[in-house]
């Protein structure tokens, strides 16, 4: 319990392999716990924000050990919480932020110990962690006995003030704090030196570092081809009405025309003016529309079924026929008085003649 305690204090100080250590395990847990709980964003909210404490204090402990300024310490936690939040949102190439976060770390455990304390596992503050010690400081008494010596009593004054000497100087020689501090930091302390002699090439590789780990983070930002993406977006394509075929087209009397489609198909266009708003009349798709329009009626009442009658540019009437009507129907058009479609009656005084001279439909004639 005062371990935790001492990991969530604010108010005491703390050496830098401690320090290191506390960084390292927050980030290896935000690591691992990201990807378990990758589906549960709520819970793993909450534990970015538990996480967040125990940086913050370490953080906190770490530059009031070092002598510097208190702001310096939102620098770890401002980096854990770009992280956090990138990663959460973003994931995969976003996870090289963590270098930013080594970065941080590194820096604030080669910031020098300002203050001098009797540390206790890298820490000291208000939390008794003397417990960890004991075992510890019970050793170093025992390492530290001196034998009992005995002295002549023809002793001189001199011999007796060199062996206190001789004591004095066995008890001076290391302190707890000094012991202590070497013990933590006898890794890290190559490394301090190192920087301190080489400050420049120090600096330019933090930021190189930092650079590396923004640029692999956007990477898949600046790789995108915006080309290639609007390729593979399905985009629909624009529906394209049939191009509408009408060939051959002949003058009747009455103010009709003969046409025929690609197909050989009959149609008959007579232009009226048409107070009905809706183009397709009739349609034999879909068996609805003006029951006058859907049989063409001569006067014997013959009948032909139209497929189509539409209006275009508001009064062109266009009545199509199947194309195993066309001879029939051009026949009857010939030799019959008349016939009605949609409501209009039509004459067929001199339809004979009309055809005939057609080359086109005259050849349905050739057989009367």
């Amino acid at each position: 319990m005062q371990q935790l305690k001492s990991l969530l204090c604010f108010s005491g100080s703390e050496q830098s392999s401690r320090f290191g250590v506390i960084q390292s395990a927050v980030y290896l847990c935000f690591f691992l716990l990201s990807l378990l709980l990758a589906s549960v964003p709520a819970l793993f909210f909450v534990v970015v924000l538990v996480l967040a404490v125990f940086a913050t204090a370490s953080s906190v402990r770490r530059v009031r050990d070092a002598g510097l300024a208190p702001m310096l310490s939102a620098i770890p936690i401002g980096v854990y919480v770009v992280c956090a939040t990138l990663i959460s949102s973003i994931g995969g190439s976003s996870y090289f932020l963590l270098i930013l976060a080594v970065l941080s770390t590194v820096g604030l455990m080669l910031c020098p110990s300002r203050q001098r304390h009797d540390y206790i596992q890298g820490y000291h503050g208000p939390v008794d962690l003397s417990s960890h010690q004991a075992k510890k400081d019970t050793s170093n008494t025992y390492a530290n006995r001196i034998e009992p010596t005995f002295v002549a009593s023809h002793g001189t004054s001199d011999h007796s003030d060199t062996h206190n000497g001789q004591i004095d100087e066995h008890f001076s020689g290391q302190t707890d704090f000094d012991e202590t501090t070497s013990q933590n930091n006898d890794w890290i302390e190559p490394l301090k030196s190192w920087v301190l002699a080489n400050q420049k090439v120090a600096i330019a590789a933090f930021g190189f570092m930092a650079l590396l780990s923004l640029v692999l983070a956007t990477l898949p930002m600046w790789s995108s081809n915006p080309v290639v993406e609007e390729q593979t977006v399905a985009t629909p394509e624009p529906v394209v009405a049939a191009q509408k075929v009408r060939l051959h087209k002949l003058e009747m009397p009455n103010n009709y025309y003969l046409m025929t489609d690609e197909n050989q198909g009959l149609l008959i266009h007579w232009p009226a003016y048409a107070e009905n708003d809706n183009p397709a009349l009739w349609s034999i798709l879909t068996a609805k529309g003006e029951p006058s329009c859907e049989n063409l009626r001569f006067s014997d009442n013959t009948r032909f079924r139209t497929n189509l009658v539409e209006i275009e540019n508001a009064g062109d009437h266009y009545a199509s026929f199947s194309p195993l009507d066309t001879e029939a129907l051009v026949k009857a058009i010939a030799a019959k008085s008349n016939f009605s479609l949609c409501g209009y009656e039509f004459s067929l005084k001199g339809s004979t003649a009309a055809i005939n001279s057609s080359p086109i439909f005259s050849v349905y004639l050739e057989s009367l």
